[in-house]
């Protein structure tokens, strides 16, 4: 199919999918036969040649082997098929890449747990075996481990065998290989580099929780895509369609540390720290309030000394951040865990060095009351590397 055709069959499926209300569905496969030419989607799913459509004549110079994309044409069982050029692997096919490091799932429930030796062997079945603690992960935020549908993956594509309803799926077995491949495929879309990387593994999780259409864009117009991850942008796809988790990032991430040196340590997340954020993350939202001290509003020293006594982990007197700092044991960037305290400089006009106080909450993310809201901020931005201070340990 030459280019400009092909840019009118792109227009034209764009539009009638649109008119039909559904998302464009987008699958991957692999080139199992030549003569005829066959793809392979999956292990029941084998299409014909006369359910596909190659552009710029692919279909004379394809090999077996060859990875593909594939776009389905609305109202039909016909396939155009992308990126049918050599043997090179496009996202959603082959091995999800892995890069030096390390990483662990912590404050797992028993049954999460419980299900450790069949995440482990579905997980080498699909090509995932250093995503191990992520799935798991994953799944404690889903599910806790509980039900038949412990990664609640029956409205994925990759449910073949039960209505795409939720919780449909009755065979925790199944639905486990169902969620690492939607898992797989959320990771290799997002370009992650390996189970250390926190940039490329934020896309992917709000990818599985918000499906494709956050990355790629949405047929009915109400979202354009994005190809970097930020807190922004989830709340953005969240307040534009009223779908999905806009704080799942950060909710999985509660339970996933990563650590670039290739060693990981239980303490980096200790039970006191989930907990503190864990009840923190229930004032997400709430007003920004100069000298605020309540759920009502907060400003940011208030939050912390409200949420760290309310928690119940430290009973803390309401203080300024500078206050915060000076009771703080002072602690490297390194040494950094869930439920510490980084400080900031230069915010505002303070009495003080300290301006502005946050938690830290993992994977470079900080729970603070910030701008008009109690939110996540990224401590790895331009703003906040600029204004940092340095860390504090209240525990």
């Amino acid at each position: 199919m030459p280019s400009v055709q092909l840019l009118q069959t792109l227009k034209l499926l764009i539009k009638q999918t649109v008119e039909a209300m559904k998302p464009m569905d987008i699958s991957f496969g692999t080139i199992s036969s030549v003569s005829p030419v066959k793809v392979r989607v999956n292990e029941k799913l084998e299409l014909p040649k006369e359910a596909l459509i190659f552009t710029d004549n692919a279909d004379n110079s394809i090999e077996s082997g060859t990875k593909v994309i594939l776009l389905r044409l609305p109202g039909g069982n016909r396939f155009l098929v992308l990126g049918a050029q050599g043997t090179g692997v496009p996202a959603g096919s082959g091995d999800v890449p892995s890069t030096g490091g390390g990483a662990k799932a912590h404050n797992l429930s028993k049954e999460v747990e419980g299900y450790r030796a069949k995440v482990t062997q579905y997980a080498a079945k699909y090509g995932m075996s250093d995503y191990v603690e992520l799935i798991l992960a994953v799944m404690m935020q889903e599910s806790g481990g509980k039900g038949n549908d412990p990664m609640q993956a029956s409205e994925g594509e990759f449910n073949t065998k039960y209505d795409n309803k939720p919780n449909s799926i009755q065979d925790p077995d199944y639905s486990i290989q169902c969620g690492i491949q939607e898992l797989k495929k959320a990771l290799q879309t997002a370009g992650a580099k390996g189970p250390t990387d926190t940039k490329g593994i934020s896309m992917a999780l709000q990818i599985y929780n918000y499906g494709p259409g956050f990355y790629l864009g949405r047929a009915d117009g109400k979202w354009s895509g994005c190809k970097e991850w930020s807190q922004a942008q989830a709340n953005a796809y969240h307040n534009a369609t009223g779908e999905g988790d806009n704080l799942y990032v950060a909710h999985v991430m509660r339970y996933y540390s990563v650590s670039s040196s290739g060693s990981t340590s239980s303490s980096s997340t200790s039970a006191a720290g989930s907990k503190i954020i864990s009840y923190g993350e229930k004032f997400l939202g709430v007003p920004y309030v100069f000298g605020g001290f309540s759920p009502s509003g907060f400003d940011c020293s208030g939050f912390v000394c409200y949420v760290y006594t309310h928690s119940g982990v430290k009973n803390v007197s309401r203080t300024t951040a500078q206050g915060l700092y000076n009771q703080c044991k002072k602690i490297s960037k390194s040494a950094l865990q869930v439920g510490d305290l980084v400080f900031f400089t230069g915010t505002y006009d303070s009495d003080g060095p300290v301006s502005h106080v946050a938690i830290y909450a993992g994977n470079n993310r900080i729970l603070q009351a910030s701008g008009d809201r109690v939110n996540y901020g990224d401590l790895s931005s331009t703003y906040w590397q600029k204004h940092l201070y340095g860390y504090g340990r209240l525990l």
